[in-house]
């Protein structure tokens, strides 16, 4: 493993790791080492491609600055046989910092995070805050056994969030379906799956009408929740389970944060259209009144 104590240029190598056994249905996902060290669990490796290098840059977010920024590698960068340490500071503030430690196997040609000061952070948005409710506590258990590597019972977590706020999943796609200029008869549709009995047969009644129109990158979020949540817990590995973890987690904060301002973002430039329309319309009697 070379010195990664360098932090200026690129790697000398392809800052590539893959994720080991993925699941049966998705395809090998090569990520880069930035994201890696960003979101990757602790005690879950990850096959390497090369030898590792610490990438100069990160993108996280930062108390002080109270946003995302770029945080630099420091030049104290280590390694010791197959124990490597890798610390970065904040680029803005230079005043909060973090470290990691891994551990690479040679001979598997793997990787993984054994340490990480301070701890991963299970801090939420306002925005996903406001819309988990009471379920925020079980979500936030969820970060904990995720971030730990811990899958199944991660998946376990983020399963009872959304069983307790299916009804607002709901509300959510009906809200997009409204601000993005469905029918009436769309969205009526889609609330319709509230009155069913269970949380699973809700998504899926759910997810059936949503229209093509409103699947972000042709992808039906509630379809897709239903789809993991219909797999039974067991029938997975830790390894496979913490994919399941990141992508539940993944749609729940999507839904949550992500649509809502798109959401938001669509009504406000609607309502500014129809203003100037408004405007215009007056403006234009007014001349021929004149």
């Amino acid at each position: 493993m070379p010195d990664p104590s360098n932090p200026h240029g690129p790697p000398t190598v392809k800052e590539v790791v893959r994720t080991t056994k993925p699941p049966a249905a998705e395809k090998d996902k090569v990520i880069s080492t930035a994201e890696f060290l960003q979101s990757y669990p602790l005690y879950s490796p990850v096959d390497l491609h090369g030898e590792w290098s610490f990438p100069s840059r990160l993108s996280l977010h930062c108390d002080k600055c109270g946003k995302e920024t770029t945080w630099l590698l420091a030049s104290g960068a280590s390694v010791t046989g197959a124990y490597c340490r890798g610390a970065y500071s904040c680029g803005l503030c230079n005043s909060r910092h973090v470290t990691y430690y891994l551990f690479s196997a040679s001979t598997k040609k793997s990787i993984c995070k054994i340490g990480q000061h301070p701890e991963p952070s299970i801090a939420v948005s306002k925005r996903l805050e406001a819309g988990l409710k009471d379920s925020l506590q079980h979500y936030k258990r969820g970060l904990v056994c995720f971030n730990q590597g811990y899958g199944i019972a991660a998946v376990a977590y983020f399963r009872r969030v959304v069983e307790e706020r299916t009804n607002e999943l709901i509300d959510v796609v009906a809200e997009l379906a409204d601000a993005s200029g469905a029918t009436g008869g769309v969205i009526e549709k889609i609330i319709s799956a509230k009155s069913e009995r269970t949380y699973d047969k809700k998504l899926e009644v759910a997810s059936q009408m949503i229209p093509t129109s409103l699947r972000p990158g042709g992808v039906n979020p509630l379809g897709r929740l239903h789809s993991l949540l219909s797999e039974a817990l067991h029938s997975r590995p830790e390894d496979e389970s913490i994919k399941v973890a990141e992508e539940m987690k993944f749609i729940i904060e999507h839904v949550f944060s992500n649509l809502k301002d798109y959401i938001d973002a669509q009504r406000a430039y609607s309502e500014r259209i129809q203003n100037a329309g408004r405007a215009s319309t007056a403006s234009t009697a007014d001349e021929k009144k004149a």
